[in-house]
Formats: structure tokens, C-alpha cells, sequence
């Protein structure tokens, strides 16, 4: 039984960015730099979503009013 792998496009810059990476001798292979990247886009994400307003009080309970709002 043939298990295919899931297919991902990646441009020829993107493509010589990793190869020359890998080369230099940052990452071991094509799975390490992908690994390191999926990792730096998650903290990306996690430090543009996360904000003061979580740490604000006047913001919390303005959010905890228009969740509560919206169950009514």
C-alpha cells in the first residue's frame, strides 16, 4: 500500500533560500528548516495575536461583555 505524501508548491527563490541555508550550515536537511520555520511562524503569530488589551482590565471586561452579549 502506497502512502502519498502531501504536496507543497515552493517557489525557486524560496527553494534557493533553503539550499543555501542548508549549505552554510544552519540546518541539517529541507525537513529541519521547515521544522525552524513552521516554529518562528507560530511565535509570529502568537506574539501579533497576544496584546495588551489581555492585560488590560477595562479591555478584559469589555471583551467578557460582548462574549456574554452575544449568548444572550
Amino acid at each position: 500500500m502506497k502512502i502519498e505524501r502531501v504536496r507543497i508548491d515552493v517557489d525557486a527563490t524560496t527553494k534557493h533560500i533553503v539550499d543555501d541555508l542548508i549549505e552554510r550550515g544552519y540546518f541539517r536537511d529541507q525537513q529541519t528548516v521547515l521544522a525552524a520555520a513552521v516554529a518562528a511562524l507560530q511565535l509570529q503569530m502568537a506574539d501579533e495575536t497576544m496584546s495588551d488589551e489581555y492585560y488590560d482590565a477595562d479591555a478584559q471586561q469589555a471583551m467578557d461583555a460582548l462574549q456574554l452579549g452575544a449568548r444572550a
